[in-house]
């Protein structure tokens, strides 16, 4: 198991959204995923209503089927499976019934992501109806997101009405700025992942000669068991439609806390 990471957020289906190009990055793409040690990769597409980010399932299906057939027989390809990084809609399971989006390996866990200035009204209500409908929201890197910059109480307050949450592992070589960098890692010290992932657009990105360092990074906040759990086993869980346990943080609403870890750990 500890050797199984499993990538839940990918962009390597080709042709779709702002990720791989051809088929040939695609395959590229996993090529190098695998020699860092995934064995599995989740291919989350954007699907953003009203866009041009909107394939639907049969187009979803019809890129990662031609992209299985290309590599099922190599062991230096990690194996495939379909999902969706589903921007914020008001009828997610309207789109669901009606093939427009795609829950990870057709399980109850769906990826989804806001926007990264503007915090949506009523979210809490949002994710426990949600729940009620039998669907567990994945929300893809809060770290990224301006307001839980500024208040971390956002995210305990998703993980109590219901989702889980996914981190990019280049957050923490600062990938996405100085603000993202210090949330990621103060959510990751105190267990408020429960998954990571690549978010890999390209084949030529530096991510891929970084990775030793990510994960040298992460272990050093959180240790082996820890990584290996939101790396390896909460993924396979959802894979496989298992439950996941969730323990909801402590609360933490007071920015300068965040100021004060980060003052008590150099990094």
């Amino acid at each position: 198991m500890n050797n199984e990471m499993i990538d839940m957020h990918s962009h390597i289906l080709y042709g779709i959204d702002d990720g791989s190009k051809t088929k040939e990055e695609s395959i590229e793409m996993l090529k190098k995923l695998k020699s860092l040690g995934f064995t599995s990769v989740i291919a989350t597409p954007h699907y953003i209503e009203g866009s041009s980010y909107r394939a639907n399932n049969t187009k979803k299906i019809d890129v990662i089927t031609d992209i299985y057939n290309e590599i099922k027989d190599r062991e230096d390809m990690p194996k495939i499976y379909l999902g969706n990084e589903v921007y914020i809609l008001n009828d997610i399971e309207e789109a669901l019934k009606e093939d427009k989006i795609y829950t990870i390996n057709d399980t109850r866990y769906l990826l989804i992501e806001f926007s990264f200035t503007n915090k949506p009204v009523n979210l809490e209500e949002f994710l426990l109806d949600l729940r009620s409908k039998n669907i567990i929201p994945i929300i893809a890197h809060p770290e990224r997101y301006s307001y839980v910059q500024k208040d971390t109480e956002i995210v305990r307050l998703w993980i109590k009405s219901g989702a889980l949450l996914q981190g990019n592992y280049g957050s923490i070589i600062s990938r996405y700025g100085e603000n993202a960098k210090n949330t990621f890692k103060y959510l990751l010290k105190n267990g408020y992942y429960h998954f990571l992932g690549t978010d890999m657009h390209r084949s030529g990105s530096s991510f891929y000669n970084s990775f030793d360092e990510i994960k040298k990074e992460i272990k050093k906040l959180i240790g082996e068991e820890e990584f290996t759990k939101i790396t390896c086993d909460n993924p396979k869980k959802v894979i496989s439609n298992e439950d996941i346990k969730v323990e909801i943080p402590a609360h933490i609403s007071q920015t300068k806390k965040l100021f004060s870890f980060l003052n008590k750990n150099s990094f």
